[in-house]
């Protein structure tokens, strides 16, 4: 049975776990620990999903980025973490129950947790075109930071009603599902609004591997500038959430390192090479010799030629 022209929501227990890959960005989910079986609900927008593990070793690796806003649940205790949460590393005694985590889309982990014996958790992907109409919301919720190991009562509650949600599905649990995103992405809000008032937003910067590819991409762009929304795709992030994470990895922006990088390319070529001023304009992204010159002296208190004839001596 449809209901409103979609597909009913889908239900499976299985021993299989997932995970998905594009050209651009890769998305993962991997969890080195025994899956013992798994029961899902989904619509078009929301992905629920409790799974129930059995861990053999003291430290499971973890590693999770996807496309969509996840909040994990955790009913046991997780004793620790220690690992990278978006590049940088992280270190967390968590000997509590009830733990929650809220991952935004395109953010990453990649660590252990100190986990024993049988577990289960919740995960849920929550694909935020579902409150399109609130473009504030959506803006925050994608510029947020990583928020690792909480716990908000209300929050739990709120999960803990999908679980008799995922036994007793039938053609309406669609429906109370987005519903429930809806709401459990306005709480997140509100909790992010309070916490960037309060001063206690984590920030969290951009992790090795997408800080060097960007940085690579800004040095084969020397000649040109290079789009905001170019480099904001190789990391799979707004150019609001990018922006502010570039800041946090590197303490400058996008636009002020390219500027560095073309100096520093200038530099050498005014000592190796035997082009002129004008060819090293060109080839370093300024559109005028004067333009290379003027910021030459700001940077060196010397003009371009002043530079090669000083290094050549």
């Amino acid at each position: 049975m449809t209901m409103h022209g979609y597909p009913p929501p889908v239900v499976r227990h299985s021993d299989v776990s997932f995970a998905s890959e594009t050209p651009s960005c890769a998305y993962f989910r991997e969890v080195d620990a025994r899956l013992l079986g798994e029961s899902v609900l989904a619509s078009e927008q929301v992905f629920v999903q409790q799974l129930y593990r059995r861990s053999e070793s003291s430290g499971v690796r973890w590693r999770f980025r996807q496309g969509q806003h996840a909040l994990l649940y955790f009913k046991e205790a997780i004793n620790a973490y220690d690992g990278l949460l978006d590049g940088r590393q992280s270190r967390r005694s968590l000997e509590f129950k009830d733990r929650l985590f809220f991952i935004p889309a395109n953010s990453e982990i990649d660590g252990f947790v100190k986990i024993t014996g049988d577990y289960s958790y919740f995960v849920t992907l929550i694909d935020d075109g579902i409150i399109d109409q609130e473009p504030t919301i959506v803006d925050t919720l994608r510029s947020s930071s990583l928020q690792f190991g909480f716990n908000d009562p209300v929050i739990v509650e709120s999960v803990g009603k999908l679980e008799s949600e995922l036994v007793h599905a039938d053609e309406s649990s669609r429906l109370i599902i987005e519903g429930w995103a809806i709401q459990l992405l306005g709480l997140l809000y509100r909790r992010i609004i309070k916490r960037q008032s309060d001063g206690s937003e984590e920030k969290f910067g951009l992790n090795q591997k997408v800080l060097s590819l960007v940085i690579e991409g800004l040095r084969e762009g020397i000649a040109e500038d290079t789009p905001l929304a170019q480099l904001a795709a190789m990391a799979g992030l707004s150019n609001r959430q990018f922006l502010r994470r570039f800041h946090n990895s590197t303490g400058t922006t996008p636009g002020r390192m390219q500027l560095d990088l073309r100096m520093e390319r200038a530099a050498n070529l005014l000592v190796e090479s035997s082009f002129s001023i004008t060819e090293i304009s060109a080839q370093c992204g300024f559109s005028q010799p004067q333009h290379l010159a003027t910021a030459f002296r700001k940077r060196y208190s010397l003009t371009p030629t002043e530079f090669r004839r000083h290094r050549l001596r």
